[in-house]
């Protein structure tokens, strides 16, 4: 049960940060992305 915490705690940690420099890049799709990775990691 821990382990599965962790993954997923780990794998949100790089989700944010893809995230992050998605929308270093550029502005707008961020919002998008950002939307996503949140359906990701509900899921």
């Amino acid at each position: 049960m821990f382990a599965l915490v962790m993954s997923l705690f780990n794998k949100h940690q790089r989700l944010s940060w893809f995230l992050k420099m998605l929308g270093e890049v550029e502005g707008r799709p961020y919002v998008a992305s950002s939307l996503f990775g949140l359906l990701f990691v509900i899921t």
